[in-house]
């Protein structure tokens, strides 16, 4: 077999690791329609836990505040779970000072 006619020594297998990042959901932007209800009209603020934002229920027309757990947080399931016991105990409350709790 002269040089020309050898084949090509074999390639390592590459191994196809799925990407994490596309799996994460992602935050809605300004525009987007939440949960098919809530149009979402403008970002609050941004911390290291959740995202809230200003919006619009679709029905009755009333201003809501959402807050969006951050999506780099929600491979972690204690964080979830203090997410939620934030949102069950934030519905808990009701007092003319406090925010109402609709849905989580």
């Amino acid at each position: 077999m002269t040089q020309e006619q050898r084949p090509d020594p074999p390639q390592p297998l590459r191994r196809r690791v799925p990407s994490t990042r596309s799996a994460l959901p992602r935050l809605p932007a300004v525009g987007d329609t939440f949960a098919h209800h809530y149009r979402i009209i403008k970002r609050l603020g941004k911390g290291g836990f959740g995202t809230v934002y200003l919006a619009i229920h679709a029905t009755s027309r009333q201003p809501v505040a959402i807050k969006l757990l951050n999506p780099s947080l929600h491979t972690d399931e204690s964080l979830v779970e203090r997410f939620r016991r934030e949102a069950l105990l934030t519905s808990s409350l009701h007092h003319p000072n406090t925010v109402r709790v609709f849905d989580y």
